[in-house]
C-alpha cells in the first residue's frame, strides 16, 4: 500500500480527532476540514479501486497520421486511471518503454525508457529523424507493470506516415 503523504495524513488524523469530537458533544468542524477529508477519503477510495485492480493505461496520442515530409518530434502522455477515467494521483513510480519503427531510413528514440510517473501521469518525448515514407511507423510501446501486486496491461502509441 502507498504511503500517504503529510497532508493526507494530517486530514485523515483530523478527521478521526473530529469524529471523537462529535462524538463526545462537540459541533466545531469547518468547511475547510470537509474539503480536506473529502480529497483523502477520495484518494484512499483510488487506492481500494487499484489494490482490487481497478487500473489502467490511458496513453494519448494512441494513433497518430502525420504526412511523411513533416514528420517531427512528438510526445506521448501516459496516465494510470481507474475504468471511469479518474487518474490514480497517488501513484508515483517508474514505467518501461520502448520505441521501435518500421522504416527503413527514419529513426525514432524516446527521450527515457524508464519515465517517472508523478501523480499519475508522465510524458515521454520521441526524437523523430531521417526520412519517412508513406506507411512507415514508429510506436511507443509501455510493458505490463506491476503496480500494488496487480498486472496492469501496457499499450502503444502508433504514428503512421501518410503520403
Amino acid at each position: 500500500m502507498p504511503k500517504l503523504n503529510r497532508a493526507e495524513s494530517h486530514a485523515i488524523g483530523g478527521l478521526v480527532q473530529d469524529v471523537a469530537a462529535l462524538k463526545a458533544g462537540g459541533t466545531v468542524i469547518d468547511t475547510e476540514k470537509i474539503a480536506s477529508y473529502d480529497a483523502a477519503l477520495a484518494e484512499l477510495a483510488l487506492i481500494k479501486a487499484a489494490a482490487s485492480g481497478d487500473m489502467l493505461f490511458s496513453i494519448t496520442p494512441a494513433t497518430k497520421s502525420t504526412a511523411a515530409a513533416s514528420a517531427a518530434n512528438r510526445s506521448v502522455v501516459i496516465k494510470l486511471v481507474n475504468a471511469k477515467g479518474d487518474v490514480h494521483s497517488w501513484y508515483n513510480g517508474t514505467l518501461t518503454v520502448a520505441a521501435t519503427k518500421s522504416s527503413s531510413a527514419g529513426t525514432v528514440a524516446a527521450d527515457d525508457t524508464t519515465p517517472t510517473m508523478v501523480n499519475g501521469e508522465c510524458t515521454v518525448a520521441l526524437t523523430i529523424g531521417g526520412t519517412w515514407v508513406k506507411d512507415d511507423t514508429n510506436t511507443l510501446t509501455l510493458s505490463n507493470q506491476t503496480i500494488l501486486g496487480q498486472t496492469v496491461t501496457g499499450g502503444t502509441s502508433v504514428e503512421t506516415m501518410t503520403a
